[in-house]
This record gives C-alpha cells, structure tokens and sequence, in this order.
C-alpha cells in the first residue's frame, strides 16, 4: 500500500497526501516497493506507470520527520535523476512541474523541470532539444542562473555544460539558457569569474557570432551601472552597453590606438601654450569620441595641462624638459616631449627640488631683498648645498650671494 515501510503512522500519511495530490495517483499503478531509505538521510516510495509497468515514478522524502514534505518525481524526470544520483543532486524541494510559459523556446519543445537541494536543477525536452532530452544544470552555474532570476530571468537551460575558447588564451565552460548564457571561465586573466549574460546585452553579442565570438570573447565582469541611468556588461574585446529606457544595446568596441596631435619634440618658450589633441580608434576601425581620457605630464614644474576631454592647453611654466601622454582604456599614446626655454632666472630656479627653491624665496623675503629679475644665473652647487648670486635693484647695484646648506 502507499506508505507501507514507513517509520510511523504520521510519515507514512505524508506519503498518501503526496500521492493523492495533483493528480499523482492518477498516473500510477499499485507500489511494488515499500517506502525504503534513500540517501543519507531520506525515504523513498516507487511506482510504476499506470500505462507501462517499464516506466517508474517515485515519491520522495528528504528525512524522517512528520513534515508534509514528499515530492513527486513524474517520469521521465525519476529516470534521469536516477542516474544524476541523490548524492550528487540532493533530494526535490518541490514537484515535478513545467517551465512556466514565458521560458518556453517559441514553437520548441514542452520542458519539464525540477529543483533539487544541492543547488541541482534538471531538465526535460518532450520532444528532444537540438538532438539533447536530458539537461542539468549545476553549481557554479546553478548559484549564477538562480541569483540572476532562475526560470523566470533566464528561462531553462538549452544545453548541457561546454567547454569554450575565449581570446588571449582564456577558457572555460559554459551553459546557455532559453534568453542567456553563463560563463565558469577557468584559465586566463579573469579566471575564477562566473558571469551571466542575458536579455538586449545577450542578443546584441549573439548577433555579431557563434558564442564567444572573436570580437568580443568572453565576458569579463557582470553588468554594471553606468552614468545616465545605463548599463554596461565588459568583455575581452571590447563593451556593451544598455540604455533601459528605450531597450536598446549598443557595441562598444575597445580602444586599439592613441593618436596624439602634435607628436615628436615641440619647443616653447615659458609663458607660451600649446593646443593639443588626441585621436582614439577603436577595433572595428572607427574613431572613437565616446570614450574618457586621461592627460599626464611626467614634469609638472615645465609644463603643466588642462585637460579638456579629447583636447587639452600645455602651459609652459619653467625651464627643462616634460613629456605628455594620454592614455585610455588601458591604452597608451606614443608621447609628446615639450622643450621649454626660460631667460635665467628666477629666484631659486635650478634647485633640486621645490623645497629648496622654496629656501631661496623664503631668504630673500626674510631679508627684505630687492633683488633684478630675471637674475643673471641659477642656483648652484656648493660644497654639501647650493647658492644663487642676485643683484639688488639700487644704483650701483648691490651683490648678494644667497646660499641654502
């Protein structure tokens, strides 16, 4: 009888309601087991089909408590989580069921799913899917799928685990779902990462190529909130972005070059600026001017930038040599060097560092000197410190050898 086997009256009630819901009793015959033990800690009751005596469905309990917690496995779900074991997938938290409408491939096969305890999900094609009955779905992927909106957000999973190839010798496995794909990449730079694409971002990268492509390869981070409400999801090869508010993905191609205008040596005297610009091209061969920049200067005591997007002004501030670049999307330009000449001198100027130039300035200010600028030389050596000889402005005018030890 149902439930016969079980350990108490209570338990073996839990077995009767389980089959008399849902129609269960409807689709099997008589038991021709008792309630056994099943795993580690569960119970187990088989039937056969009520139409073959081949065909075997089971009732399931995770443990041996009176909880009203048995679960239907419909055929052909018991026969594949038979050979998946309940060691490896756990023991079902709820019914065999189908996947809700919304997650059914369009005029595809009717899919069968279930949940399993051990982060398993297993499901079944009626007729097969691209040649495949029987899919699992397992960690990491199942954490992933489930954290990004399980059946709901990515519908069922559409093939077993593959092994795929990104760029720059990256690899891993992955699993695609009716509107999504999650990636375990296990080699390579971002090695460790499971990522999920899915929805415009998904449709966007599936039409440019098989999955991984060889423009963008693999992903290499989720999505991520961008300014003006987008998002953006990153790649080997370049970014997607998403604009929620009209539904629309665009291409992001990366950035394989930096063009900076004017390039070489240029000269200048102090005072003077300097216009300059830098072009971008991505990796599809268009000129890029969405992207943010960033200007530096190895000399900020020779020249000095103000940075205006693309463009910038190079002021030359003193006398010596800088040398300017841009750099964006971890690339960099060729560089500008600025030669910039300067009448010697100004109090300090020659000094190792902008500490002692500040001495020079603090003494003649200390000692009220009114000194002709620019002076005739710089700050020099002197034994352990340095020295500038300045000449008053007075009439002869006065000598003055200021020194910093």
């Amino acid at each position: 009888q149902v439930g016969d086997g079980s350990p108490t009256s209570t338990v073996k009630q839990t077995f009767v309601n389980a089959w008399m819901s849902n129609g269960f009793n409807l689709l099997v015959a008589d038991p021709t087991t008792k309630v056994t033990t099943f795993g580690t800690t569960g119970l187990i009751q088989v039937f056969p089909s009520a139409t073959s005596s081949t065909v075997q469905l089971a009732l399931v309990k995770p443990d041996t408590t009176e909880s009203q917690n048995v679960r239907q496995v419909l055929a052909p779900m018991y026969a594949y989580y038979s050979t998946i074991g309940v060691n490896n997938a756990g023991f079902p938290v709820f019914d065999t069921g189908n996947c809700p409408a919304i997650s059914n491939l369009p005029g595809g096969p009717i899919c069968q799913l279930q949940y399993f305890d051990k982060n398993y999900a297993l499901f079944i094609y009626t007729p097969a899917l691209n040649g495949v009955t029987n899919i699992a779905t397992r960690d990491p992927f199942y954490s992933k799928w489930s954290t990004l909106g399980g059946i709901q957000g990515l519908g069922p999973a559409t093939t077993p685990e593959t092994a795929v190839t990104g760029l720059a010798s990256s690899g891993g496995t992955a699993q695609y779902f009716s509107s999504a794909v999650v990636v375990n990449i296990t080699s390579g730079t971002f090695s460790g990462k499971v990522i999920g694409i899915r929805g415009a971002i998904y449709a966007l990268y599936t039409s440019l190529g098989a999955f991984p492509n060889a423009t963008l390869g693999l992903p290499t981070g989720d999505e991520l909130n961008i300014a003006g409400g987008k998002v953006r999801q990153s790649f080997e090869g370049g970014a997607i972005d998403f604009d929620p508010s009209t539904g629309t993905a665009t291409l992001r191609p990366p950035v394989v070059s930096l063009s900076l205008n004017p390039k070489g040596t240029v000269q200048l005297n102090a005072g003077d600026t300097l216009q300059a610009q830098v072009t971008l091209t991505g990796s599809d061969g268009s000129t890029l001017t969405d992207r943010s920049v960033a200007w530096s200067t190895n000399n900020g005591r020779v020249a000095q930038i103000s940075p205006n997007g693309l463009s910038a002004t190079i002021t030359a501030v003193g006398a010596g040599t800088a040398t300017i670049s841009v750099s964006a999307d971890g690339r960099t330009s060729a560089t500008l060097v600025i030669t910039v000449r300067s009448t010697c001198c100004q109090i300090g100027e020659g000094s190792p560092t902008t500490i002692v130039q500040q001495a020079f300035l603090t003494a003649v200010q200390r000692n009220r000197l009114v000194v002709q600028l620019p002076a005739a030389s710089g700050a020099v050596r002197s034994g352990a410190g340095y020295i500038q000889e300045l000449f008053s402005t007075a009439q002869p005018p006065i000598r003055y050898v200021v020194a910093v030890p």
